[in-house]
């Protein structure tokens, strides 16, 4: 094309040929300006197909980058859905026996609702996959992606996790006062004694055994101030990680939304 423009511009240099020697100034600076205009075009030109080489290859980098965030937010969400139903069941327990003891219904209180007592210094957790959004952030690659809205939602992902696994340290803290209260208050066999277990794992008998909870234990175990102050506690705390998780799996949800909105797009 730029060999058109200079043929095009020589040949009506030629045609249009002043006299003297204004006319060949003239002719010089026509040919100069000329020559300018097209290094100008081509470099404009030039220009315009880097950035269109660019932008394509930036759109290809996307999808990539789209496609293995949906895997790992589609991974997380499962991970997270897991240990919400869990959470939600210990809530539900704990609510449950701090109930009939607040209403002094201690004789309906069973064994059993005694080895629930366990998941009060025991804690799930979660560890989310992170690697393609630290990766996005450390290369800077999610500069990369068009759509503002998800960009935001990834940069808030880490703050949201960071939460997460705060309030989960805590809750490891406060599930460690356990074991030190009921050791000294009743026998922890049957409290870690698990009835689905079989074989050579239940080969130790303490049915006979002084060191077995029994009814009377269980009343004073719940009549003590300090244990109905523990398992309000332990509520409480439960009742945060289930609010974590509920909005960490929105928060997913959310995201999920947004990259198959893009991809493919």
């Amino acid at each position: 094309m730029l060999k058109f423009f200079r043929k095009t511009r020589l040949r009506l240099l030629s045609e249009n040929q002043p006299a003297g020697r204004t006319g060949r100034f003239t002719k010089y600076l026509v040919y100069a300006f000329g020559e300018i205009t097209l290094v100008v075009i081509g470099i404009l030109i030039a220009l315009q197909i880097n950035n269109w080489n660019e932008w394509k290859k930036d759109r290809n980098d996307e999808q990539i980058i789209l496609k293995s965030l949906r895997k790992e937010f589609q991974d997380n969400q499962i991970g997270v859905q897991d240990v919400l139903l869990r959470y939600r069941r210990r809530f539900q327990g704990i609510d449950s026996l701090m109930l009939l003891i607040g209403q002094r219904r201690i004789s309906e209180i069973e064994l059993e609702d005694i080895r629930s007592i366990r998941t009060l210094f025991t804690h799930y957790t979660w560890n989310p996959e992170m690697s393609t959004i630290e990766g996005l952030l450390s290369s800077g690659q999610i500069a990369v992606l068009q759509n503002k809205e998800l960009e935001h939602m990834i940069l808030t992902w880490t703050a949201l996790i960071d939460d997460f696994r705060e309030d989960d340290a805590k809750v490891v803290e406060i599930s460690n006062q356990w074991v030190p209260y009921l050791s000294k208050v009743i026998p922890l066999y049957d409290v870690f004694s698990n009835p689905k277990t079989s074989g050579e794992q239940r080969r130790l008998d303490l049915r006979k055994s002084d060191h077995r909870i029994d009814k009377s234990q269980i009343h004073s175990l719940t009549n003590e101030v300090a244990f109905f102050n523990l398992l309000g506690q332990r509520r409480w705390w439960m009742d945060i990680k289930v609010l974590n998780a509920e909005e960490i799996d929105q928060h997913i949800t959310r995201v999920l939304e947004l990259i198959d909105s893009e991809i493919d797009k």
